[in-house]
């Protein structure tokens, strides 16, 4: 009876998932359960598996100014950072010249002489309404070299965030890492990167386990 027994709940096992294998809103629910928290959202340069591609997420695949938009923030500064996105959260990293204001402070500063002053910021964003939680200046600096004169930026190095910290690499301006809350954890100055034909730096970490690992040129 006992081997009966389990014989029949383990064909109603295999039944019930069958039935889910060919419910196609079962199967993404039974993903969804089964992602890591790093798999739901977005932590790091091109998501997270390093691929641009999310097995979870349900994106809109049209946008216009007005469809599909939630809300619209304007950034300080210019960067090229790709945002990134933890639980209801998205930081941003960017370089604003401390000197200009309003749409010149967006405007490309690669090829600028003699070369702007920075403030190198963090920003957190509320995903859901677009406030601003905090917002973090790094350091104060004047690049020491010079960035590609029509698409760099002196923020091209994108965040990253294990749900607890999250990690600012503005490369020759060093490594800041924050709490969640915005709380200044701790930050190394790694010295000045020379690029060749000074068109501009741009590599972002990877985190893995509790290694940091940077490209140093």
């Amino acid at each position: 009876m006992l081997r009966t027994s389990f014989r029949s709940i383990g064909g109603l096992l295999l039944i019930a998932a069958a039935i889910a294998a060919l419910n196609p809103a079962a199967q993404g629910r039974q993903r969804a359960d089964r992602a890591t928290a790093a798999e739901r959202f977005w932590p790091q340069w091109r998501g997270p598996y390093a691929t641009g591609v999310s097995k979870y997420a349900d994106p809109p695949l049209e946008w216009s100014e007005t469809k599909n938009v939630r809300w619209k923030v304007e950034i300080p500064g210019r960067g090229s950072a790709s945002p990134v996105v933890w639980g209801d959260r998205v930081f941003v990293l960017s370089a604003v010249p401390t000197a200009l204001a309003g749409g010149a402070a967006h405007a490309p500063q690669g090829g600028v002489r003699p070369r702007n002053r920075h403030r190198f910021v963090v920003l957190a964003i509320d995903r859901r309404t677009g406030k601003t939680l905090w917002e973090r200046t790094a350091c104060e600096a004047v690049p020491h070299e010079a960035t590609h004169q029509d698409n760099g930026t002196y923020a091209s190095s994108s965040a990253i965030t294990d749900g607890q910290r999250v990690y600012a690499w503005f490369e020759s301006q060093g490594m800041y890492v924050y709490g969640m809350d915005g709380m200044l954890l701790w930050q190394k100055d790694l010295g000045n990167k020379q690029m060749r034909s000074e068109f501009g730096e741009g590599s972002t970490p990877v985190l893995y386990g509790n290694r940091l690992v940077i490209v140093w040129d």
